[in-house]
C-alpha cells in the first residue's frame, strides 16, 4: 500500500508542475502579444535627394549616349538595380534589361555620380536595394 500511496503523491505533484508550466506559458504568450501590439516600426524607402521627378529630369539631361546609339536612334527602357548604402552612395549596379548600343552602360555611368537618401528603419539609415526603369532616347 505505501507504494500506491507514493505513486499517487508523485502523480499529484507531477500534475501540479505541469499545470504551473502551462499557466506560465500562457501568461508569457499573453504578455508577449501585449508588448508586440505596441511596437511600431517606421520605415522610409531610399530615394533621390530631390525626388523622383528631379531624378528623371536629371538623367534625361546627363545620360551620355554612345555614337552607335545616336546613329541607330536607340529608344527603349533600361531596367537597372543597385544598392543605396547607409551613407547614400550607390553600389552593385546590375543592368537587367537594355535596348542595346551601350544605353545600359550610359545609364549606369549617369547614376554612379548621384547620391540618394538612404532607407530608414526607425530613423536608422539602412542599406537597401532599388529597382529603377529609365527611359532612353538616343537621338
Amino acid at each position: 500500500m505505501p507504494e500506491a500511496f507514493l505513486k499517487a503523491c508523485y502523480l499529484k505533484s507531477f500534475q501540479k508542475i505541469i499545470m504551473r508550466f502551462i499557466l506560465l506559458l500562457f501568461i508569457s504568450f499573453c504578455s508577449f502579444n501585449l508588448f508586440a501590439q505596441n511596437m511600431k516600426v517606421e520605415t522610409k524607402d531610399a530615394a533621390y535627394v530631390k525626388g523622383d521627378g528631379a531624378l528623371d529630369t536629371l538623367l534625361s539631361q546627363t545620360i551620355k549616349y554612345t555614337e552607335e546609339a545616336k546613329k541607330q536612334r536607340t529608344n527603349g527602357e533600361v531596367m537597372i538595380s543597385f544598392y543605396v548604402e547607409a551613407d547614400g552612395s550607390l553600389s552593385n549596379f546590375r543592368i537587367l534589361s537594355d535596348p542595346g548600343n551601350g544605353c545600359g552602360e550610359s545609364v549606369k555611368a549617369a547614376l554612379e555620380k548621384l547620391k540618394f537618401n538612404p532607407a530608414l528603419v526607425n530613423g536608422t539609415p539602412m542599406r537597401s536595394k532599388v529597382l529603377r526603369t529609365v527611359p532612353v532616347y538616343a537621338h
